[in-house]
């Protein structure tokens, strides 16, 4: 599955490089794009026009089938003429379970108070702050607005001056990972349940870090790439790419 520099997705045969289908009059995209086969639909996110965004495509409708709000983006005018525009809030990382019922995103929001968050600089000299977060979801009733709803939201889950750099799900939604580069380390997060205090009945779920674990000395020279951790099918093992 490939999207293109004239913003086309296509669907390639590897064996014969034959295009399967063509999907026409996509979005501009210049950042982080996503893409993901869910059941019969595809996930993007990362167009220009929707920033914090994932959206579900229909291949064979050619049309959006749903969208979801990952990031809230508050839309900034400039104050000076010669002020560089803010960068724009992005999901930087998007994780299932084997089935989609759980969901992890991390998102990354710029803000002009450069003392939070990692610091990063302008094009014209200026600096802003990062503030990373990660979300974990779970799957929404059919007659739902939206796919899918927040269970649990941290900010600088590394660290305030860390990034996230990977990110893994076992296959039953249980576990999690994710690598920093930044902090040199990795976490495991577990969910687990907890009686709701408003309805005593109800139970929710909650995640909580199990444990952090650091690189490696012989492999903390070494960053870990987008995609460079997952779990085993059963979930018992997972592997790390340095």
């Amino acid at each position: 599955l490939v999207y293109c520099e004239d913003n086309t997705l296509q669907l390639i045969q590897t064996h014969n490089r034959k295009t399967v289908w063509k999907l026409t009059g996509m979005a501009k995209c210049t950042d982080t794009t996503v893409l993901r086969r869910d059941f019969n639909s595809i996930l993007m996110s990362g167009l220009d026009d929707a920033p914090g965004y994932l959206h579900w495509l229909n291949p064979r409708s050619q049309c959006v089938e749903s969208q979801l709000e990952v990031a809230p983006y508050n839309r900034v005018s400039r104050t000076e003429a010669n002020d560089a525009p803010m960068p724009q809030p992005t999901v930087t990382h998007t994780t299932f379970c084997v089935d989609s019922m759980q969901m992890l995103t991390v998102e990354t929001v710029p803000t002009e108070n450069f003392a939070v968050g990692k610091k990063e600089k302008l094009k014209n000299g200026g600096k802003f702050g990062v503030v990373s977060t990660v979300k974990f979801w779970a799957r929404a009733p059919k007659n739902s607005a939206d796919r899918y709803f927040v269970t649990a939201s941290m900010t600088f889950p590394h660290g305030e001056r860390n990034r996230v750099s990977a990110v893994a799900m076992s296959n039953d939604g249980q576990y999690a990972c994710t690598v920093s580069n930044d902090e040199k380390a990795f976490r495991v997060w577990r969910q687990t349940l907890e009686v709701d205090e408003e309805d005593r009945s109800r139970r929710r779920p909650v995640w909580i870090c199990q444990y952090k674990v650091s690189t490696p000395s012989g492999y903390s020279n070494f960053d870990t790439p987008n995609h460079g951790v997952q779990f085993s099918s059963d979930g018992t093992t997972l592997c790390i790419v340095y």
